[in-house]
């Protein structure tokens, strides 16, 4: 139903893998270029309404895919938090919470709110993900008093144990202004 709601060019594709390494979270998908798959194209999940982010294709065979993960090291995303302007850069952490890090100094976070992608544009180009995919939710703050810098923990919407299907999304949306 997400696709058909939110994604109509998107590709809907199986896990049929796990990554294999405890340093690098990915999966691998049963479609690739022969189905128009192209690295760096987002990954997400979820149901009408409710997208979330699994994170971005990092390599395709023709008939396969693998897709990096949120929670990978090298993974990183522009995020806000709902219910303020506050944005920053959300990083995978392994087994651990995501952190969103370049969060303003004295920002007001209580724990709880959602965090979801973030639209950009630069020099007319899209960025990578499309604005509004869920990513997660504000697990801990923490605040400059603590650490060199403020920076929020978020657990991941998605959960990647039972992950099973996702899309593949294809077509660039503009950022929000």
């Amino acid at each position: 139903g997400l696709q058909q709601t939110l994604f109509p060019t998107a590709v809907t594709a199986s896990v049929i893998a796990n990554g294999v390494s405890n340093f690098e979270y990915t999966v691998t998908i049963d479609k690739g270029s022969s189905d128009g798959i192209e690295p760096d194209q987002p990954v997400a999940t979820g149901f009408p309404g409710s997208a979330m982010l699994v994170g971005r294709v990092v390599s395709v065979t023709p008939t396969s895919s693998e897709v990096r993960l949120i929670i990978d090291r090298d993974f990183a995303a522009a995020a806000v938090i709902q219910g303020s302007t506050e944005a920053g850069l959300v990083e995978g952490q392994g087994d651990q919470d995501l952190r969103m890090s370049y969060i303003e100094e004295g920002t007001r976070i209580e724990g709880g709110e959602a965090v979801f992608t973030q639209g950009y544009e630069l020099d007319g180009q899209a960025g990578l993900f499309p604005p509004g995919l869920l990513i997660g939710e504000v697990s801990r703050y923490v605040p400059a008093e603590n650490a060199t810098q403020e920076y929020v923990e978020v657990r991941p919407a998605v959960d990647f144990e039972t992950l099973q299907f996702v899309l593949v999304l294809q077509a660039r949306t503009e950022a929000t202004p």
